[in-house]
């Protein structure tokens, strides 16, 4: 896969993901509280996102052809700066 079709279905894939579980602000803040209890530290959504992205690139160690995995690092690293820069346009 090519690296703009791979942020295509990326960018279609949050839209979708997006009517589901809503802005990702929400759904990222659930699981920074989450986290935040499980560590005893806080931690914020786009530090949540961030998070996702290392499970999936730890994923991507054991199985680098595997193409979901790029596809879902790239959308979390998206959320993550959508939420770091406060700006949601991606699920209008």
């Amino acid at each position: 896969m090519n690296a703009r079709d791979l942020l295509e279905k990326a960018h279609e894939t949050m839209q979708d993901r997006g009517i589901i579980y809503g802005h990702p602000a929400i759904n990222q803040g659930r699981i920074a509280a989450r986290i935040t209890t499980l560590l005893e530290v806080p931690v914020t959504d786009y530090q949540a996102a961030l998070i996702m992205v290392e499970v999936k690139l730890a994923r991507l160690q054991e199985s680098p052809s595997h193409v979901d995995s790029y596809l879902d690092a790239v959308a979390y690293l998206a959320i993550a700066c959508e939420l770091a820069t406060e700006e949601s346009a991606l699920y209008v």
